[in-house]
Protein backbone atom coordinates (compact mmCIF):
# COMPACT_ATOMS: atom_id res chain seq x y z
CA UNK A 1 0.00 0.00 0.00
CA UNK A 2 2.78 2.47 0.86
CA UNK A 3 4.65 1.53 -2.31
CA UNK A 4 1.52 2.06 -4.43
CA UNK A 5 0.96 5.49 -2.86
CA UNK A 6 4.61 6.45 -3.39
CA UNK A 7 4.39 5.48 -7.06
CA UNK A 8 1.21 7.53 -7.35
CA UNK A 9 2.96 10.58 -5.88
CA UNK A 10 5.80 10.07 -8.35
CA UNK A 11 3.39 10.65 -11.25
CA UNK A 12 2.65 14.22 -10.09
CA UNK A 13 4.24 16.75 -12.43
CA UNK A 14 2.50 20.13 -12.02
CA UNK A 15 2.53 22.24 -8.86
CA UNK A 16 1.20 25.63 -7.80
CA UNK A 17 3.14 27.94 -5.47
CA UNK A 18 0.78 28.50 -2.53
CA UNK A 19 2.96 30.64 -0.30
CA UNK A 20 6.49 32.07 -0.04
CA UNK A 21 7.82 33.20 3.33
CA UNK A 22 11.23 34.75 3.94
CA UNK A 23 12.54 35.59 7.41
CA UNK A 24 15.92 36.46 8.91
CA UNK A 25 17.58 33.82 11.08
CA UNK A 26 20.88 33.74 12.93
CA UNK A 27 23.33 31.06 13.90
CA UNK A 28 25.25 31.67 17.09
CA UNK A 29 28.93 30.73 17.43
CA UNK A 30 29.84 27.57 19.35
CA UNK A 31 31.45 27.92 22.79
CA UNK A 32 35.22 27.59 23.23
CA UNK A 33 36.54 24.09 23.73
CA UNK A 34 36.34 22.21 26.98
CA UNK A 35 38.14 18.88 27.40
CA UNK A 36 35.34 16.73 26.02
CA UNK A 37 34.56 18.91 22.99
CA UNK A 38 38.26 19.25 22.19
CA UNK A 39 38.59 15.46 22.16
CA UNK A 40 35.51 15.19 19.91
CA UNK A 41 36.74 17.83 17.45
CA UNK A 42 40.25 16.36 17.33
CA UNK A 43 38.76 12.95 16.56
CA UNK A 44 36.26 14.04 13.90
CA UNK A 45 38.23 16.83 12.22
CA UNK A 46 41.88 15.85 12.69
CA UNK A 47 41.49 12.05 13.04
CA UNK A 48 43.43 12.17 16.31
CA UNK A 49 42.61 9.69 19.08
CA UNK A 50 41.51 10.99 22.51
CA UNK A 51 44.69 9.91 24.32
CA UNK A 52 46.87 11.55 21.67
CA UNK A 53 44.70 14.69 21.68
CA UNK A 54 45.23 15.16 25.42
CA UNK A 55 48.95 14.45 25.04
CA UNK A 56 49.18 17.13 22.31
CA UNK A 57 47.19 19.54 24.47
CA UNK A 58 49.64 18.85 27.30
CA UNK A 59 52.49 19.67 24.90
CA UNK A 60 50.84 23.00 24.03
CA UNK A 61 50.17 23.74 27.71
CA UNK A 62 53.78 23.03 28.68
CA UNK A 63 54.91 25.33 25.87
CA UNK A 64 52.71 28.06 27.44
CA UNK A 65 50.66 28.32 24.24
CA UNK A 66 47.25 27.42 25.71
CA UNK A 67 45.51 27.59 29.07
CA UNK A 68 44.88 24.50 31.20
CA UNK A 69 43.29 21.84 29.00
CA UNK A 70 41.46 19.76 31.64
CA UNK A 71 38.39 21.89 32.16
CA UNK A 72 34.61 21.67 31.76
CA UNK A 73 33.87 25.40 31.91
CA UNK A 74 32.70 26.74 28.49
CA UNK A 75 33.38 30.45 29.15
CA UNK A 76 36.37 32.73 28.71
CA UNK A 77 37.56 35.18 31.33
CA UNK A 78 36.85 38.89 30.84
CA UNK A 79 40.54 39.40 30.12
CA UNK A 80 40.49 36.75 27.36
CA UNK A 81 37.35 38.26 25.78
CA UNK A 82 39.13 41.61 25.64
CA UNK A 83 42.14 39.95 24.00
CA UNK A 84 39.88 38.45 21.28
CA UNK A 85 38.24 41.78 20.57
CA UNK A 86 41.63 43.52 20.43
CA UNK A 87 42.73 41.01 17.80
CA UNK A 88 39.55 41.61 15.77
CA UNK A 89 40.07 45.39 15.89
CA UNK A 90 43.72 45.07 14.88
CA UNK A 91 42.68 42.99 11.87
CA UNK A 92 39.92 45.29 10.61
CA UNK A 93 36.99 43.26 11.93
CA UNK A 94 35.38 45.80 14.26
CA UNK A 95 31.91 45.03 12.86
CA UNK A 96 32.30 41.40 13.98
CA UNK A 97 32.48 42.34 17.68
CA UNK A 98 29.18 41.67 19.52
CA UNK A 99 27.69 44.30 21.87
CA UNK A 100 28.43 42.04 24.88
CA UNK A 101 30.55 38.96 25.57
CA UNK A 102 28.98 35.65 24.54
CA UNK A 103 28.32 33.37 27.52
CA UNK A 104 27.27 29.75 27.90
CA UNK A 105 25.77 27.88 30.81
CA UNK A 106 28.03 25.21 32.28
CA UNK A 107 26.56 21.74 32.71
CA UNK A 108 25.58 20.52 36.15
CA UNK A 109 28.56 19.41 38.21
CA UNK A 110 31.04 21.44 36.16
CA UNK A 111 34.18 22.37 38.06
CA UNK A 112 34.56 26.03 37.19
CA UNK A 113 38.04 26.56 38.60
CA UNK A 114 39.46 27.02 35.09
CA UNK A 115 38.17 28.91 32.07
CA UNK A 116 37.65 27.27 28.67
CA UNK A 117 40.64 26.13 26.60
CA UNK A 118 42.13 29.07 24.70
CA UNK A 119 45.45 30.46 23.45
CA UNK A 120 47.42 32.35 26.07
CA UNK A 121 48.20 35.02 23.49
CA UNK A 122 45.80 35.48 20.55
CA UNK A 123 48.46 37.31 18.54
CA UNK A 124 50.21 33.92 18.19
CA UNK A 125 48.27 32.82 15.13
CA UNK A 126 50.38 29.68 14.76
CA UNK A 127 52.11 27.40 17.22
CA UNK A 128 55.87 27.26 16.75
CA UNK A 129 58.47 24.91 18.21
CA UNK A 130 55.93 22.11 18.73
CA UNK A 131 55.10 18.95 16.79
CA UNK A 132 53.07 19.24 13.58
CA UNK A 133 50.04 17.54 15.14
CA UNK A 134 50.21 19.89 18.13
CA UNK A 135 50.28 22.83 15.71
CA UNK A 136 47.15 21.50 13.97
CA UNK A 137 45.40 21.17 17.32
CA UNK A 138 46.45 24.71 18.28
CA UNK A 139 44.89 26.06 15.07
CA UNK A 140 41.63 24.33 15.99
CA UNK A 141 41.72 25.84 19.51
CA UNK A 142 42.59 29.33 18.23
CA UNK A 143 39.77 29.42 15.67
CA UNK A 144 37.18 28.13 18.13
CA UNK A 145 38.16 30.56 20.89
CA UNK A 146 38.12 33.61 18.59
CA UNK A 147 34.88 32.55 16.87
CA UNK A 148 33.17 32.21 20.26
CA UNK A 149 33.42 35.99 20.80
CA UNK A 150 32.15 37.12 17.38
CA UNK A 151 28.70 38.08 16.14
CA UNK A 152 26.28 35.40 14.91
CA UNK A 153 26.09 34.52 11.22
CA UNK A 154 22.93 35.89 9.56
CA UNK A 155 20.76 34.27 6.88
CA UNK A 156 17.58 34.96 4.95
CA UNK A 157 15.61 31.71 5.24
CA UNK A 158 12.92 31.09 2.62
CA UNK A 159 10.10 28.53 2.86
CA UNK A 160 8.01 27.66 -0.21
CA UNK A 161 4.69 25.82 0.01
CA UNK A 162 3.74 23.87 -3.14
CA UNK A 163 0.50 22.00 -3.95
CA UNK A 164 0.01 19.56 -6.79
CA UNK A 165 -2.63 20.39 -9.41
CA UNK A 166 -3.14 16.66 -9.98
CA UNK A 167 -4.38 14.11 -7.45
CA UNK A 168 -2.89 10.85 -6.21
CA UNK A 169 -4.62 7.45 -6.06
CA UNK A 170 -6.47 8.52 -2.89
CA UNK A 171 -8.13 11.40 -4.81
CA UNK A 172 -6.30 14.20 -2.96
CA UNK A 173 -3.90 16.95 -3.94
CA UNK A 174 -0.54 16.72 -2.17
CA UNK A 175 1.37 19.48 -0.35
CA UNK A 176 5.14 19.89 -0.52
CA UNK A 177 7.53 22.21 1.32
CA UNK A 178 10.98 23.42 0.37
CA UNK A 179 13.43 25.42 2.49
CA UNK A 180 16.56 27.31 1.60
CA UNK A 181 18.71 30.04 3.02
CA UNK A 182 21.15 32.68 1.85
CA UNK A 183 23.94 34.06 4.04
CA UNK A 184 23.70 37.83 4.49
CA UNK A 185 26.50 38.22 7.08
CA UNK A 186 29.14 35.58 7.76
CA UNK A 187 29.82 36.62 11.37
CA UNK A 188 31.88 34.02 13.24
CA UNK A 189 31.90 31.82 10.12
CA UNK A 190 34.37 34.25 8.59
CA UNK A 191 37.07 32.18 10.31
CA UNK A 192 36.01 29.08 8.40
CA UNK A 193 35.27 27.30 11.65
CA UNK A 194 32.02 25.82 10.31
CA UNK A 195 31.32 27.61 7.04
CA UNK A 196 28.42 25.72 5.43
CA UNK A 197 27.28 26.70 1.95
CA UNK A 198 24.04 28.59 1.41
CA UNK A 199 21.10 26.59 0.04
CA UNK A 200 19.42 29.02 -2.36
CA UNK A 201 15.97 28.28 -3.79
CA UNK A 202 14.97 29.39 -7.29
CA UNK A 203 13.20 32.75 -7.58
CA UNK A 204 9.44 32.12 -7.60
CA UNK A 205 6.26 34.14 -7.08
CA UNK A 206 3.07 33.19 -5.29
CA UNK A 207 0.52 31.60 -7.67
CA UNK A 208 3.17 30.49 -10.17
CA UNK A 209 2.79 27.05 -11.73
CA UNK A 210 5.94 24.94 -12.03
CA UNK A 211 6.58 21.57 -13.63
CA UNK A 212 8.67 18.68 -12.31
CA UNK A 213 10.95 17.11 -14.92
CA UNK A 214 11.41 13.80 -13.10
CA UNK A 215 10.63 11.98 -9.83
CA UNK A 216 12.45 8.96 -8.39
CA UNK A 217 10.98 6.60 -5.80
CA UNK A 218 13.64 5.34 -3.38
CA UNK A 219 13.10 2.34 -1.14
CA UNK A 220 14.50 2.93 2.34
CA UNK A 221 14.58 0.62 5.30
CA UNK A 222 14.82 1.48 8.96
CA UNK A 223 18.47 1.39 9.95
CA UNK A 224 19.78 0.38 13.38
CA UNK A 225 21.51 3.08 15.42
CA UNK A 226 25.07 3.71 14.34
CA UNK A 227 27.90 2.37 16.43
CA UNK A 228 29.80 4.84 18.56
CA UNK A 229 32.97 6.47 17.35
CA UNK A 230 35.44 7.65 19.97
CA UNK A 231 34.10 11.19 19.51
CA UNK A 232 30.41 10.26 19.84
CA UNK A 233 31.14 8.00 22.81
CA UNK A 234 32.84 10.88 24.64
CA UNK A 235 29.78 13.03 23.90
CA UNK A 236 27.49 10.30 25.26
CA UNK A 237 29.58 10.11 28.44
CA UNK A 238 29.41 13.88 28.81
CA UNK A 239 25.63 13.96 28.25
CA UNK A 240 25.22 11.17 30.83
CA UNK A 241 27.40 13.14 33.31
CA UNK A 242 29.88 10.26 33.43
CA UNK A 243 33.59 11.03 33.48
CA UNK A 244 35.56 14.18 34.06
CA UNK A 245 37.91 16.28 31.93
CA UNK A 246 40.89 14.22 33.11
CA UNK A 247 39.25 10.81 32.53
CA UNK A 248 37.71 10.80 29.02
CA UNK A 249 40.95 9.86 27.26
CA UNK A 250 41.83 7.17 29.82
CA UNK A 251 38.34 5.64 29.47
CA UNK A 252 38.84 5.29 25.71
CA UNK A 253 42.32 3.85 26.27
CA UNK A 254 41.02 1.29 28.79
CA UNK A 255 38.29 0.07 26.42
CA UNK A 256 40.76 -0.61 23.60
CA UNK A 257 43.88 -1.70 25.53
CA UNK A 258 41.91 -4.31 27.49
CA UNK A 259 40.25 -5.53 24.28
CA UNK A 260 36.71 -4.76 25.39
CA UNK A 261 36.10 -3.07 22.01
CA UNK A 262 37.84 -3.09 18.65
CA UNK A 263 37.97 -0.55 15.86
CA UNK A 264 35.68 -1.39 12.96
CA UNK A 265 35.43 0.46 9.63
CA UNK A 266 32.01 0.85 8.04
CA UNK A 267 30.36 2.80 5.22
CA UNK A 268 31.65 4.37 2.03
CA UNK A 269 33.97 6.73 3.87
CA UNK A 270 35.30 3.87 6.02
CA UNK A 271 34.42 5.66 9.24
CA UNK A 272 36.10 4.03 12.23
CA UNK A 273 33.53 2.79 14.75
CA UNK A 274 33.90 0.94 18.05
CA UNK A 275 32.53 -2.61 18.05
CA UNK A 276 32.36 -4.87 21.13
CA UNK A 277 34.69 -7.87 21.24
CA UNK A 278 33.55 -11.31 22.48
CA UNK A 279 35.36 -10.53 25.74
CA UNK A 280 33.48 -7.25 26.09
CA UNK A 281 30.14 -8.94 25.40
CA UNK A 282 30.89 -11.64 27.97
CA UNK A 283 31.80 -9.08 30.62
CA UNK A 284 28.60 -7.11 30.04
CA UNK A 285 26.55 -10.32 30.20
CA UNK A 286 28.19 -11.16 33.53
CA UNK A 287 27.83 -7.70 35.11
CA UNK A 288 24.64 -6.13 33.75
CA UNK A 289 21.71 -6.57 36.08
CA UNK A 290 23.85 -7.99 38.88
CA UNK A 291 26.07 -5.05 39.78
CA UNK A 292 24.94 -1.52 40.39
CA UNK A 293 28.29 -0.11 39.24
CA UNK A 294 27.45 -1.31 35.69
CA UNK A 295 24.55 1.17 35.66
CA UNK A 296 24.94 4.71 34.29
CA UNK A 297 23.08 6.26 37.21
CA UNK A 298 25.39 4.62 39.77
CA UNK A 299 28.49 6.08 38.11
CA UNK A 300 26.90 9.51 37.80
CA UNK A 301 25.94 9.53 41.49
CA UNK A 302 29.38 8.36 42.65
CA UNK A 303 31.06 11.15 40.72
CA UNK A 304 28.60 13.63 42.22
CA UNK A 305 29.57 12.34 45.71
CA UNK A 306 33.27 12.73 44.85
CA UNK A 307 32.61 16.33 43.84
CA UNK A 308 30.94 16.89 47.22
CA UNK A 309 33.99 15.41 48.96
CA UNK A 310 36.19 17.90 47.10
CA UNK A 311 33.85 20.70 48.19
CA UNK A 312 33.95 19.54 51.81
CA UNK A 313 30.25 18.62 51.86
CA UNK A 314 30.80 14.87 52.45
CA UNK A 315 33.43 12.71 54.16
CA UNK A 316 35.60 10.45 52.02
CA UNK A 317 35.39 7.50 54.42
CA UNK A 318 31.55 7.64 54.50
CA UNK A 319 31.22 7.62 50.70
CA UNK A 320 33.79 4.88 50.12
CA UNK A 321 32.35 2.73 52.93
CA UNK A 322 28.87 2.84 51.37
CA UNK A 323 30.24 1.93 47.94
CA UNK A 324 32.41 -0.85 49.34
CA UNK A 325 29.50 -2.35 51.32
CA UNK A 326 27.34 -2.36 48.20
CA UNK A 327 30.07 -4.05 46.18
CA UNK A 328 30.69 -6.70 48.86
CA UNK A 329 26.99 -7.49 49.02
CA UNK A 330 26.70 -7.83 45.23
CA UNK A 331 29.86 -9.93 44.94
CA UNK A 332 28.42 -12.36 47.47
CA UNK A 333 25.35 -12.84 45.28
CA UNK A 334 27.30 -13.12 42.02
CA UNK A 335 26.39 -16.26 40.07
CA UNK A 336 28.96 -18.03 37.94
CA UNK A 337 28.49 -16.61 34.41
CA UNK A 338 27.58 -19.16 31.76
CA UNK A 339 30.65 -20.47 30.02
CA UNK A 340 33.04 -19.25 32.75
CA UNK A 341 34.54 -21.99 34.92
CA UNK A 342 34.59 -21.39 38.67
CA UNK A 343 37.78 -22.25 40.58
CA UNK A 344 37.81 -22.75 44.34
CA UNK A 345 40.65 -22.05 46.72
CA UNK A 346 42.11 -25.41 47.88
CA UNK A 347 42.80 -23.95 51.33
CA UNK A 348 39.51 -22.21 52.27
CA UNK A 349 37.05 -23.08 49.51
CA UNK A 350 36.31 -19.50 48.48
CA UNK A 351 36.40 -18.55 44.76
CA UNK A 352 39.70 -17.73 43.08
CA UNK A 353 39.89 -14.62 40.86
CA UNK A 354 42.32 -13.88 38.07
CA UNK A 355 44.30 -10.75 38.92
CA UNK A 356 47.09 -8.66 37.42
CA UNK A 357 50.32 -8.25 39.40
CA UNK A 358 53.61 -6.51 38.78
CA UNK A 359 55.01 -9.71 37.24
CA UNK A 360 51.92 -10.70 35.27
CA UNK A 361 48.62 -12.48 35.84
CA UNK A 362 48.02 -14.76 38.82
CA UNK A 363 45.08 -16.29 40.68
CA UNK A 364 44.31 -15.08 44.20
CA UNK A 365 41.78 -16.09 46.81
CA UNK A 366 38.79 -13.78 47.29
CA UNK A 367 39.11 -14.48 51.00
CA UNK A 368 42.22 -12.26 51.20
CA UNK A 369 43.55 -11.07 53.65
CA UNK A 370 42.26 -13.97 55.80
CA UNK A 371 43.46 -16.42 53.13
CA UNK A 372 46.59 -15.55 51.19
CA UNK A 373 46.54 -18.44 48.72
CA UNK A 374 47.84 -17.63 45.24
CA UNK A 375 48.57 -19.71 42.14
CA UNK A 376 50.23 -18.90 38.80
CA UNK A 377 48.05 -18.43 35.74
CA UNK A 378 48.11 -21.28 33.26
CA UNK A 379 46.24 -20.25 30.13
CA UNK A 380 43.29 -18.76 31.99
CA UNK A 381 43.22 -21.41 34.73
CA UNK A 382 45.01 -21.68 38.09
CA UNK A 383 48.34 -23.46 37.55
CA UNK A 384 50.33 -25.67 39.87
CA UNK A 385 52.33 -23.90 42.52
CA UNK A 386 55.96 -24.86 42.90
CA UNK A 387 56.43 -27.23 45.85
CA UNK A 388 57.61 -25.61 49.05
CA UNK A 389 61.39 -26.06 49.44
CA UNK A 390 62.70 -28.10 52.35
CA UNK A 391 65.38 -26.83 54.73
CA UNK A 392 68.77 -28.58 54.61
CA UNK A 393 68.26 -29.87 58.18
CA UNK A 394 65.70 -29.88 60.97
CA UNK A 395 67.50 -27.04 62.64
CA UNK A 396 65.34 -23.94 63.30
CA UNK A 397 66.40 -20.34 62.85
CA UNK A 398 65.16 -17.35 64.78
CA UNK A 399 64.27 -13.99 63.25
CA UNK A 400 67.04 -11.52 64.15
CA UNK A 401 64.42 -8.77 64.57
CA UNK A 402 61.64 -10.31 66.69
CA UNK A 403 63.10 -13.75 67.60
CA UNK A 404 60.13 -15.68 66.13
CA UNK A 405 60.93 -18.69 63.90
CA UNK A 406 61.88 -18.19 60.26
CA UNK A 407 60.16 -20.42 57.69
CA UNK A 408 61.38 -21.42 54.22
CA UNK A 409 59.04 -20.21 51.49
CA UNK A 410 58.76 -20.15 47.72
CA UNK A 411 58.35 -16.76 46.07
CA UNK A 412 58.23 -15.46 42.52
CA UNK A 413 61.97 -14.82 42.71
CA UNK A 414 62.70 -18.24 44.21
CA UNK A 415 63.12 -19.62 47.74
CA UNK A 416 63.43 -17.28 50.72
CA UNK A 417 63.09 -17.33 54.51
CA UNK A 418 60.31 -15.23 56.04
CA UNK A 419 59.38 -14.44 59.62
CA UNK A 420 56.36 -16.32 60.99
CA UNK A 421 55.44 -13.13 62.82
CA UNK A 422 54.24 -11.55 59.56
CA UNK A 423 52.49 -9.11 59.16
CA UNK A 424 53.70 -7.66 62.49
CA UNK A 425 57.25 -8.47 61.40
CA UNK A 426 58.01 -8.56 57.70
CA UNK A 427 61.65 -9.61 57.91
CA UNK A 428 62.82 -11.90 55.11
CA UNK A 429 66.17 -13.15 53.89
CA UNK A 430 67.46 -15.08 50.87
CA UNK A 431 67.86 -18.86 50.97
CA UNK A 432 71.31 -20.42 50.70
CA UNK A 433 70.80 -24.11 49.87
CA UNK A 434 68.22 -24.70 52.59
CA UNK A 435 69.84 -22.34 55.11
CA UNK A 436 68.88 -18.66 55.65
CA UNK A 437 71.62 -16.35 54.39
CA UNK A 438 71.60 -14.34 57.61
CA UNK A 439 73.92 -11.34 57.64
CA UNK A 440 76.67 -11.08 60.20
CA UNK A 441 75.09 -7.90 61.45
CA UNK A 442 71.64 -6.31 61.19
CA UNK A 443 71.62 -2.68 60.06
CA UNK A 444 68.43 -0.85 61.09
CA UNK A 445 66.80 1.70 58.79
CA UNK A 446 67.56 5.21 60.13
CA UNK A 447 63.96 6.31 59.44
CA UNK A 448 61.78 3.40 60.60
CA UNK A 449 64.28 1.10 62.42
CA UNK A 450 63.30 -1.92 60.27
CA UNK A 451 66.19 -4.13 59.07
CA UNK A 452 67.85 -3.20 55.81
CA UNK A 453 68.69 -5.75 53.09
CA UNK A 454 71.33 -5.80 50.38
Amino acid sequence: QDEAFANSVATLREFTVQDINTKPVTRKPPPPFISSTLIQAASSQLKIKPKQAMRLAQELFEAALITYHRTDTPNLSDEAVGMVWDWLRQNGKDNYIPPAANKWKAKGGAQEAHEAIRPTDFSNREANNVSSDAARLYDLIWRRAVASQMKPACFDETSIHLRSTQTTNDGRQQDFHAKGRVMTFNGWMALGADNKQSQQLPSLSSGAVITSSDTVVKAKRTQPPKRYTEATLVKKLEDSEIGRPSTYASIMETLTSRHYVREHKEGKGKQVYLAPTPLGEKIIAALAGGFSFADYEFTRQVEAHLDKIAAGEERYIDVVTRINDTLDNELGKMPTPEGIEQHECPECGKPLRLRNGKRGAFWGCTGYPDCKYTAPDDGGKPGQRAPEPKPASDKTYDCPVCSKPLRLRNGQRGAFWGCTGYPDCNYLVDDNQGVPALPDKIYPCPECSKPMRR
